[in-house]
This record gives structure tokens, C-alpha cells and sequence, in this order.
């Protein structure tokens, strides 16, 4: 049994990996997005929106 923190960072490896398996496996990603019904969810979402979701998630168009 985990405990305290350990159990939180148990959780965040999980998480941290289950994210880089939606970002690096193309096919992976579009049978999550067709599984859970979020093509419908993202073209209901304006500009603004987008533009919120990229600023909480930390993600950017800038090319470095």
C-alpha cells in the first residue's frame, strides 16, 4: 500500500504517462478522441475558448 505522498506522485507518473501516449501515438489519440465524443465537444468551441484551454494547459504555437 502507498501512502500520502507517494500515492500522489504513483498518480502523477500514471497521468504524466497516459499524456505522452495521447501526444506521441497519433492512432491512440483519435480512438480516445472518437471513444469519448470530444470531435463534437471541440466544434462547438470558439476561439476564445481555445485560447483559455491553451493558457490552463501550459500549451503554445511559439516555436522555439
Amino acid at each position: 500500500m502507498y501512502g500520502g505522498y507517494a500515492e500522489y506522485q504513483r498518480h502523477m507518473e500514471m497521468l504524466r504517462k497516459a499524456r505522452e501516449r495521447v501526444k506521441n501515438d497519433p492512432e491512440y489519440r483519435k480512438e480516445l478522441i472518437e471513444e469519448l465524443g470530444l470531435e463534437e465537444l471541440f466544434s462547438q468551441m470558439t476561439e476564445e475558448h481555445w485560447e483559455i484551454a491553451d493558457r490552463r494547459y501550459g500549451v503554445s504555437d511559439k516555436k522555439s
